[in-house]
């Protein structure tokens, strides 16, 4: 309720009354209000504005201009005005002043979209038969565009289906937005391909494909549209209408596939009958039918069969049957049945007994229902959301929405926001009146804040009269906001009246600043019964940390950390029960045992004395299995180096689910790389000159070691110890290199074994490639692109062969791989990729078509696509034609700004191809929440974030507004401690450091809110803290 009066009245928001009201109630403070409304946009004059093809539909003017140039306008003038209006640069007056010059080309111009819309709006206002007959003329696009982009005229739609050409028909039975009874005189053409497009509409009911189905043979159906109904795996929309047939192949096809009444059953097969004969009815049903009626079959009087079939010319029976049943199964069943349908005794046997909602759904679009009986049945679905148990209520869906809130209070357990949203689309309901009528309040304000737009505004004839009555009763009135929130659990009628009684029964309203002597609040905040009262999940772990963080970022150069919120004893041990694993440097900071001493809680350093990380080490190695996870703690509060914590664990527990993306992994990968390169490089000084005997000694030491390396994996020996026996000599090391794939291993064998060579060297990875199947090599490119950077030589290699399956499973890996990689494996499903970013030392040369297709793209931009798809236009045409076309087009090509500039700094770079593939990657995966949890670990998270900022995708700025707070802020207090964090991580810190300051300079009670939310002390909060980033803890 207070989010929807201050939405109303935003200038009353301020931190005073906030304090106000937090010291006298439980209210919670709204997190975020909605911006103000902006202003309406002003009429565009048709005569002023330029270029033509970009006037909106609303311009003011255009009915009267085409109705002095167009309304008697030949076919051949419509096809000269799409022509011209792609490259007029004047106003539409000017250009339709010479339209009797135009000229008309042999081959359509390509048009962009906006040209087409403006041509679409003029024939709306032309004469019906002007536009019927210019339609022909018009190119297939324009013709789409006028009659299924968007709704055309009414008059237009009712004569292109009345008689209109094959292709218009076409157009406007592919309009998602076609009524069912338009779609009945489409039908009525008898166009097998108008046919086949109405079929698929979703707006068409078992009706209308009933009638399609009974007019064959005489209207053939559609090649297309029968090979679909013959198929098996249809629903029922497909099946059932198939029952009308009288094709013995399309009867027995419906018989087959639903579970069908026995009374349909008999009516199907008796028109079969009368069409074919008895003998073809019987074959028919031979395969599927119920046993009644394969026995009246039998019989040589048709009487028999006859008997089954219900009275479907009645047109009670249908009401009748409605009015009984209410199961979903029994209604589609009747629906789906040829019952004849008279809209006025539906309409009455429905306010007799109400009918199921899915009666009144299907009903309410039916073709053979009018406007004033389908508003009977639509105000029940409204209704349907507000269902009541009292007596009579059942006929309350019969009740109009105004007179349902005169007469009933909302109670807390309606869906009373989408009844309202229901009731306003239907236009039995405007929010102006729910405000002056719903009651109580908690609901009302629930219903009015559905009707709000996507920024939380309400409607203006809600919003202009409530911010009038809180001007006239509350503003500068802390006392009466008081009284209202105390007020409103229990007010029963209506919010403006609560609003009128708050003022009234709170005295005069004082004078001079009533916000003289607040302060924010820091920490009265209600008590919260389903929060924490110690970390557990990942987020909460991180909370600690983040906390110590914020404050360190929050101080100034002079300036001492705020402090924590206080009285809030609540919230201290929470953060007093954080385990050490997750403490900022395994330590208890010394502002939470100051902050502990004065709660009264005791001091958890007593039983958390300072890490003494040799003691910890050792203890973490006691259990060898689990051994990574304490040693990862130390590695991430900056206790031990990266090798020392590779080398203390066994190499295969580095491998484990979250150890894979773990820092011991990472540090085993380097430990890999380093070794072997040394190997290869002592047998390579060892062989002889010759480059055969060469590449045969790396190639014989690359295996070696590899095999040596794999069977330590699966003995537990630790890295250390391993790597100290390998450089004694003390190792006896395996075979030939021929042997390394050729020997019995198990699949988790192999797949440890691509995981190394991955890491390893240039050079060793490629030689496992010609011995790999798809999946593995798959595997293993996978596993390449997850090294920082991203190795370019092995990738080329093992895509070398451009085995096409490779390639589409590549494509589908890509999105879940980081943003550099992603980007390198981005377009695949249209060009090698060694060719398109040159990996390789010689690229493809592109083919004509390749060229003109991508010139093509690039030319139908219009200048307002979303910036990823006019980047893969530019990408298309560079990776087809090179950077020299680009150079040539990026003048003419309509980019916008920010999208143009990208393109010339891609052009002034030493790669274009792979900086523009990654600025498109980055485009698709801008704001990409992490729903998984294994994305919140801590160890997950620094490799994550440590690989994105060392190869600078994304950027810190990036980072800082997709990253959940909670997180991000660990993270950066990890990094500080670490001698290998990436340097980006100090741009990170310093991003951050200026969002915070920046956010306590303009409201100093955000830190207080900030260390709430980061403590999961906010019950709203929670719900979205994994997803909320650090301006938004802040906000």
């Amino acid at each position: 309720m207070l989010r929807l009066l201050l939405s109303a009245a935003p200038a009353e928001a301020t931190p005073a009354l906030r304090a106000r009201l937090a010291s006298a109630s439980a209210v919670q403070w709204p997190e975020k209000l909605p911006p103000p409304a902006a202003a309406p946009a002003g009429s565009v004059d048709v005569h002023a504005h330029r270029p033509a093809r970009s006037l909106p539909r609303t311009a003011a003017g255009l009915d009267a201009l085409a109705a002095r140039h167009l309304a008697g306008a030949a076919p051949d003038r419509w096809r000269a005005l799409h022509d011209a209006l792609p490259t007029h640069r004047g106003t539409l007056p000017e250009l339709l002043e010479r339209l009797a010059e135009l000229p008309v080309g042999d081959k359509p111009a390509p048009t962009p979209g906006n040209a087409l819309g403006v041509l679409a709006e003029l024939l709306d206002r032309v004469p019906v038969g002007t536009a019927l007959a210019a339609l022909p003329a018009l190119p297939e696009a324009a013709v789409r565009a006028a009659l299924t982009g968007r709704a055309p005229a009414p008059a237009l739609a009712e004569a292109v289906a009345d008689r209109g050409d094959g292709r218009s028909r076409i157009a406007l039975a592919d309009n998602s937005r076609t009524d069912a009874r338009l779609l009945r005189v489409l039908v009525a053409a008898g166009d097998p391909a108008v046919n086949a497009s109405v079929w698929r509409h979703q707006r068409t009911t078992q009706a209308l494909r009933r009638t399609i189905i009974a007019a064959h043979p005489g209207v053939p159906l559609h090649p297309a549209l029968r090979s679909r109904l013959l198929e098996e795996n249809n629903d029922r929309r497909d099946n059932a209408p198939l029952l009308a047939a009288t094709d013995p192949e399309l009867l027995a096809r419906g018989l087959a596939a639903t579970d069908s009444r026995v009374s349909v059953q008999a009516w199907a097969l008796d028109r079969l009958r009368e069409r074919h004969g008895a003998e073809a009815a019987r074959a028919v049903a031979a395969e599927r039918c119920a046993r009644k009626v394969g026995l009246a079959l039998r019989s040589d009087d048709p009487a028999e069969l006859r008997a089954l079939v219900d009275d479907y010319a009645d047109p009670r029976r249908l009401p009748a049957l409605l009015a009984r049943h209410r199961s979903t199964r029994a209604v589609q069943s009747y629906f789906e049945e040829p019952y004849a349908i008279d809209g006025a005794l539906l309409v009455a046997a429905h306010r007799e007994r109400p009918f199921a909602v899915h009666a009144s759904a299907e009903l309410v679009r039916h073709e053979a229902v009018d406007d004033e009986q389908r508003e009977v049945f639509r105000l029940s679905l409204v209704n349907d959301h507000w269902q009541t148990d009292a007596p009579g209520g059942a006929f309350r869906v019969l009740v109009p929405p105004e007179q349902r809130l005169a007469e009933e209070a909302v109670h807390a357990g309606a869906d009373i926001d989408g009844w309202a949203r229901a009731a306003q689309r239907a236009g039995l309901l405007t929010a102006g009146r729910l405000l002056r009528l719903a009651h109580p309040v908690g609901p009302a304000a629930e219903a009015l804040l559905g009707l709000a737009d996507r920024q939380g505004r309400l409607p203006a004839d809600a919003a202009e009269p409530l911010g009038a009555l809180i001007a006239e009763h509350l503003a500068g009135h802390p006392d009466a906001w008081t009284v209202l929130v105390t007020l409103a659990d229990s007010f029963a009628g209506t919010l403006t009246e609560l609003v009128a009684t708050a003022g009234a029964a709170s005295g005069p309203r004082p004078e001079g600043d009533a916000d003289a002597g607040l302060t924010p609040p820091q920490a009265a905040a209600p008590a919260d019964p389903e929060a924490p009262e110690e970390p557990n999940t990942p987020l909460e772990r991180a909370a600690a940390s983040a906390v110590h963080l914020l404050r360190e970022l929050a101080a100034g150069e002079d300036a001492a950390p705020p402090p924590l919120p206080r009285d809030d004893t609540a919230l201290v041990a929470f953060l007093a029960r954080t385990e050490r694993a997750d403490l900022p440097g395994l330590a208890v900071p010394a502002w939470l045992s100051a902050a502990c001493r004065d709660a009264g809680l005791p001091d958890p350093a007593e039983e958390l004395p300072p890490p003494d990380e040799d003691a910890l080490l050792e203890a973490a190695l006691d259990d060898r299995w689990r051994a990574w996870q304490p040693v990862t703690a130390l590695y991430l509060a900056g206790l031990i180096p990266s090798a020392t914590a590779a080398a203390a664990v066994p190499a295969r527990n580095a491998y484990l689910a979250r150890g894979a993306q773990g820092p011991a992994a990472r540090a085993v990968d380097r430990l890999v790389g380093s070794t072997l390169a040394s190997a290869i490089d002592g047998a390579e000084r060892e062989g002889a000159d010759a480059d055969q005997q060469l590449r045969l000694a790396g190639r014989r030491a690359a295996a070696q070691y590899l095999s040596e390396l794999l069977g330590n994996l699966h003995h537990g020996d630790r890295m250390l110890e391993f790597f100290e026996r390998y450089q004694k000599k003390e190792l006896k090391l395996a075979g030939p290199t021929e042997e390394l794939l050729e020997r019995s291993y198990s699949r988790y064998q192999r797949s440890d074994l691509l995981r190394v060579a991955a890491a390893a060297p240039a050079g060793t990875a490629e030689l496992l490639v010609p011995a790999l199947d798809v999946e593995e090599r798959v595997a293993l490119a996978s596993h390449l692109a997850r090294i920082a950077p991203v190795p370019h030589a092995p990738l080329s290699a093992l895509l070398r062969e451009r085995d096409p399956e490779v390639l589409a499973r590549l494509a589908e890996l890509a999105p879940d791989l980081d943003e550099r990689s992603q980007a390198m494996l981005l377009e695949l499903r249209h060009t090698p990729l060694a060719a398109a970013l040159a990996l390789d030392g010689a690229r493809s040369v592109p083919g004509p078509d390749d060229r003109d297709a991508a010139l093509a793209g690039l030319a139908r931009l219009s200048g307002r696509e979303r910036p990823l798809t006019q980047l893969t236009a530019v990408l298309r045409l560079l990776l087809a034609a090179g950077p020299e076309a680009v150079a040539a087009e990026l003048p003419a090509a309509r980019l916008r700004p920010a999208a143009a500039e990208a393109c010339r700094e891609v052009l002034a770079a030493d790669e274009p191809a792979l900086e523009l593939t990654t600025r498109v990657a980055r485009e698709r995966r801008l704001g990409r929440p992490y729903d998984s949890g294994a994305w919140l670990h801590a160890e997950t998270a620094a490799v994550r974030l440590d690989d994105a900022l060392a190869t600078g995708y994304p950027t810190a700025e990036r980072l800082l507004a997709r990253e959940p707070a909670a997180l991000l802020l660990r993270y950066l207090d990890s990094a500080a401690r670490r001698e290998d964090a990436p340097k980006g991580a100090e741009e990170l810190r310093e991003a951050a450091s200026a969002l915070v300051r920046q956010a306590i300079a303009a409201d100093a009670g955000c830190f207080a809110r900030a260390v709430r939310r980061l403590a999961h002390r906010d019950a709203d909060w929670r719900k979205r803290a994994h997803r909320a980033t650090l301006a938004q803890v802040l906000a």
